[in-house]
């Protein structure tokens, strides 16, 4: 019969106390994560995608038809960029 050996990690005692490593914000948008920050429908960011009020640089199409919208976007229709 053979025994098995539980196998555990060894960790320094630093990375015991330190925090986890927070993930930046991703780049791109959803249309519901737009509208909520701009306070409007989700339809009106469609509606200003298919007018061509959006840049095109600042809207990815994705495949199936949806679309995602960079956070540099939203930060220039708050008014936080140039």
């Amino acid at each position: 019969m053979t025994t098995r050996r539980r196998v555990t990690a060894v960790t320094s005692p630093t990375s015991q106390t330190s925090q986890p490593a927070r993930r930046p914000p991703h780049p791109l948008l959803t249309r519901a994560e737009v509208a909520r920050a701009l306070r409007v429908d989700p339809t009106t960011v469609d509606a200003w995608r298919r007018d061509g009020r959006l840049q095109a640089d600042d809207v990815v199409p994705l495949p199936g038809g949806t679309y995602r919208y960079r956070r540099s976007l939203l930060a220039r229709l708050l008014g936080q960029q140039p």
